[in-house]
């Protein structure tokens, strides 16, 4: 490929990132797009690496970009789609799950999608079933296995739900969403013990979640160790004011 190929520069790109060479990622990414402004992988990546670091919101520019340029790539509407449903758009989300349904009909994240938007809407029953019409939590893809899991709980079987987190956990150690889910899993499997041993230094550090903060109290209530409760229940419905704080080390990450 010429040194001046956008394709070039986005691979490279990609090979940063997986490389956790962030800054250089995001240099070959702004090359890409340099020199091909309506290249539709480097518009991608751009609004891959702008969802990772900004949120949805910010990357939906980005998107709707990429899509307008390829308006027919599976891939491109399939990030699209997912990045509205993160950004709290279900209709917006709906849409363009309708439209990659019709440009890629077998593709499994139709089924997922909708499935994701049934249970956001509460109706677990339909959501399971365009679950399983994926395959993805057959295949182990670890947001079908999430999802899976929160239909679980919904419909009350949390031992199910704990022993699918817990994969995902030994999967993911630095997912905060799936170890908070595991807390919860826990502590509505009537496992007390279990969720303050496991996650009562996590709610003890200054910018736990209130919800994370909340359960081990729950935890430490039904023990009967009201004394250790009160005071994380404080921090957990009292006023809020999270503040730097040097990262502790986690089982199954690096040493910060």
């Amino acid at each position: 490929r010429s040194p001046d190929s956008p394709a070039l520069w986005v691979a490279i790109a990609r090979l940063r990132l997986r490389g956790g060479e962030h800054l250089a990622a995001a240099q070959a990414a702004n090359r890409a797009l340099a020199l091909g402004p309506d290249y539709p992988p480097a518009l991608l990546l751009q609004a891959l690496m702008v969802r990772d670091v900004h949120g949805a919101r910010a990357a939906r520019p980005w998107f709707d970009a990429a899509l307008a340029a390829a308006p027919q790539d599976p891939a491109i509407r399939g990030e699209h789609a997912a990045t509205l449903g993160d950004g709290g758009e279900a209709r917006a989300m709906l849409a363009s799950v309708r439209a990659l349904a019709k440009t890629a009909p077998a593709d499994p994240r139709v089924p997922f999608f909708q499935a994701v938007l049934a249970a956001r809407g509460g109706d677990h029953v339909l959501a399971r079933s365009l679950l399983a019409r994926s395959g993805l939590a057959a295949r182990g893809t670890a947001a079908a296995l999430q999802l899976d899991a929160v239909t679980n709980l919904a419909e009350g079987q949390a031992d199910t739900a704990v022993a699918t987190l817990e994969m995902l956990a030994a999967r993911q150690p630095g997912n905060a969403r799936v170890q908070t889910l595991l807390a919860r899993a826990l502590f509505d499997a009537g496992r007390a013990e279990e969720v303050i041993k496991r996650f009562g230094a996590a709610a003890d550090r200054r910018n736990a979640s209130r919800y994370l903060v909340m359960l081990v109290a729950r935890a430490n209530e039904q023990i009967g160790q009201r004394e250790r409760a009160a005071p994380l229940l404080a921090r957990a419905y009292g006023q809020w004011q999270p503040g730097p704080e040097l990262l502790a080390p986690a089982e199954g990450l690096p040493a910060p």
